[in-house]
């Protein structure tokens, strides 16, 4: 299984790193860096696709238009990431054999030089709120964010993944 990734750009550094990592998952199509600022150099072999916010309704229309693959892994919050061995391979083989909308995972966090673990909460209908903790790494089927986005005709600057509208003050 090939899988498109979308990338929150929050620095240079932070995006080489996270795309060195990608790059050594053989399920990994293309990788597309979500940035406001064309201006910036991204790393070579990338896509640079111009958002608002990286979860705005916008950006959701975006990336399941630029999705070529029944997949595509979204890194939302730009920070440092680190991969567990195989963390793509093993995303996409469950998703392969229970064939979900989405997959999220617990996560460790490094603080003051220790990992901290994090796990989270299993969904359960009606359990997700606009703060509802998925980690900064999920995988969703292309086709369930298509059919969102479809469903969608509010625009949303901050909550589009989640569907929130925009209050204009």
């Amino acid at each position: 299984m090939k899988i498109d990734c979308f990338i929150t750009h929050q620095s240079a550094e932070a995006t080489e790193k996270i795309v060195a990592q990608l790059r050594n998952e053989p399920e990994v199509n293309h990788i597309f860096i979500l940035s406001g600022d064309e201006t910036i150099p991204f790393p070579e072999g990338c896509k640079n696709l111009p958002v608002d916010h990286p979860e705005s309704s916008c950006t959701m229309e975006k990336m399941a238009a630029s999705a070529q693959t029944e997949y595509i892994l979204f890194h939302t919050k730009g920070s440092n990431l680190e991969l567990g061995q195989h963390a793509v391979g093993r995303m996409a083989g469950i998703a392969e054999a229970s064939q979900p909308g989405m997959i999220y995972a617990d996560y460790y966090a490094l603080k003051n030089r220790t990992l901290e673990k994090y796990p989270l909460i299993d969904y359960r209908l009606g359990s997700i709120r606009d703060d509802f903790n998925f980690g900064s790494l999920l995988l969703i089927q292309t086709r369930a964010l298509k059919q969102a986005v479809s469903e969608t005709k509010e625009e949303y600057l901050f909550s589009g993944f989640f569907k929130k509208p925009v209050k204009k003050y």
